[in-house]
């Protein structure tokens, strides 16, 4: 039996016994002189409160089968049918014995405990909720044969593992090393420009010292189209002393 075929079933089932857990299942009139002959009903869910917990149960046990790892599968496994013998086991005593069924609903009406005689009969409804209740039995003894067949979900469900956390986000890796070769490569620039000024300092001093050493020669460094360094009062003085 397939997935596709029983976990339909199963849910189907189970929709349909709850909806006819909240009818009128069993009706009748106690043998009590308070009462008289007014009528009681009872519920399904009044009446067999097992039916409605049973399902809700089997349904869960179903999904879990069909969602979880291999123990709380197998552990489901066992939970499903038993679930759903004990939804079709309940609605069938409450089908034949509807009096019996019906009997404590009467005795809380006239605020009694235990039970009250009644002449009850059961509805449409009840015997509808049997039907749904076999489906569900079926639905879920077919859970339990298939079980060990079945996976759970495919592991794109599954939480990240621990290494895509080592890892970090996605695309951090791409960003760091472009902001690394970044960095390098402004550093290598930031490296050329201070090279670059250094020489032209050091260019500079050399340039300064030659100066200087043409003038303490008597040499005018000024024919050949040289400016002389530093302020213009010293330009001044430097040529007053090459004059001299």
């Amino acid at each position: 039996m397939a997935k596709r075929t029983v976990l339909p079933l199963v849910l189907a089932a189970a929709a349909a016994l709850l909806a006819c857990a909240t009818q009128t299942w069993v009706q009748g009139t106690p043998a009590d002189a308070v009462l008289g002959q007014s009528l009681v009903r009872g519920s399904g869910a009044a009446t067999a409160p097992l039916v409605p917990a049973a399902t809700l149960v089997a349904v869960a046990a179903t999904l879990a089968v069909a969602t979880a790892g291999r123990f709380l599968r197998a552990l489901a496994a066992t939970v499903a049918p038993v679930a759903g013998v004990a939804a079709v086991v309940a609605t069938l005593q409450v089908g034949l014995d509807p009096g019996g069924a019906l009997g404590p609903l009467a005795a809380q009406t006239v605020g009694r405990a235990g039970s009250v005689a009644t002449d009850a009969t059961s509805t449409g409804w009840l015997w509808a909720g049997l039907v749904a209740a076999v489906a569900l039995g079926v639905g879920t003894l077919g859970v339990a044969v298939v079980a060990r067949t079945w996976v759970g979900l495919p592991s794109r469900y599954d939480a990240p593992v621990a290494a895509a956390g080592v890892r970090g986000v996605p695309g951090s890796s791409d960003n760091s090393d472009s902001s690394d070769g970044s960095d390098s490569r402004g550093d290598r620039g930031e490296r050329g420009r201070s090279d670059g000024s250094d020489g032209a300092d050091r260019g500079g001093a050399a340039r300064h010292t030659d100066i200087w050493d043409r003038l303490s020669q008597g040499e005018d460094p000024t024919e050949h189209g040289t400016d002389l360094p530093g302020t213009p009062g010293e330009r001044a003085e430097g040529a007053g002393d090459t004059g001299r």
